[in-house]
């Protein structure tokens, strides 16, 4: 299930490889940014080109953090951008709590042919002195395609801790641009997803499966500047 990148580049050695095994301890995950492949020369170059035009990475690492689950150091993450300008998903009334709801507003067609899915991303709120908060509500983000084109997971065996994981974006970059970001900006982000040890046999908590799993999304990046 694990993600596929088809070009060597100059920082493959950084590159973490799932570890033979792990102690189960707390842990969090942690996406960083998305950035622009080797590919993309700037953030102005126009997104035509086949191949890869976006990644990012994520890091596995044991935490003594309230949010920290204990985990073996299964999971991974996938780039998913802010399409909702494009109407996708359908999102009457335009927010969310969950992901299940994202999901199934994403049309038959593209949940169970193109295999995409949509995420119900919650951004920190800001908080001001003296104004309740409401409850936290949020958008849909959406995987444009499927999971080996735009994550990178290990289920079963433990990502070395500390070390960061690259995620690629597949092919479907080059579909998505051309097709409807003509001096249209895009936001993209990773969503990460660490699995707890109480998982079952039959399918990882990330997966959604029963059992623990922390989902933490990183910063988003627009595009084209």
């Amino acid at each position: 299930m694990s993600g596929s990148f088809s070009h060597t580049i100059s920082l493959v050695s950084l590159l973490a490889l799932p570890a033979a095994a792990s102690a189960p301890l707390p842990r969090v995950i942690v996406p960083g940014d998305v950035v622009l492949s080797p590919y993309l020369p700037s953030l102005t170059a126009p997104f035509t080109k086949t191949g890869y035009g976006l990644t990012g990475t994520f890091r596995v690492v044991r935490s003594s953090e309230s949010r920290a689950i204990v985990s073996n150091g299964t999971g991974g993450a996938c780039l998913i951008a802010d399409l909702n300008g494009f109407g996708i998903p359908k999102s009457y009334p335009g927010t969310c709590r969950t992901d299940a709801e994202c999901h199934n507003r994403l049309s038959a067609h593209q949940r169970e042919v193109e295999k995409w899915a949509s995420y119900c991303v919650v951004d920190s709120p800001k908080l001001i002195p003296g104004v309740r908060v409401r409850p936290a509500q949020g958008t849909c983000w959406t995987r444009p395609g499927t999971q080996p084109s735009y994550c990178t997971v290990s289920p079963e065996t433990p990502w070395q801790d500390g070390v960061p994981v690259r995620v690629p974006a597949g092919a479907g970059m080059a579909k998505l641009y051309p097709a409807w970001a003509s001096g249209v900006q895009i936001r993209w982000r990773l969503r990460a997803c660490l699995n707890g040890v109480d998982g079952t046999p039959a399918g990882s908590p990330c997966s959604g499966a029963p059992g623990t799993a922390l989902k933490v999304d990183g910063p988003a990046l627009t595009l084209p500047k």
